[in-house]
């Protein structure tokens, strides 16, 4: 679990601070199959959450972070 903090971190610093949406999406990507090779029902929600970013991110492109 601490990898996947480190990487939902990692998509905060690169989005907000670094305007950086290619590694905001990778961070989001890696985090997902972290949580997905867990398997845990309980992380469902979270991996909903990182779904629906990523689904945002795609829609809007570099336009999500401003």
């Amino acid at each position: 679990m601490t990898v996947v903090e480190h990487l939902l971190m990692t998509v905060n610093e690169r989005a907000l601070l670094q305007h950086d949406v290619d590694g905001a999406m990778t961070a989001l990507d890696l985090a997902d199959q972290r949580l997905g090779v867990l398997g845990e029902p309980r992380l469902f929600p979270v991996r909903r959450t990182i779904a629906d970013e990523i689904a945002a991110v795609k829609k809007a492109g570099a336009r999500y972070l401003f």
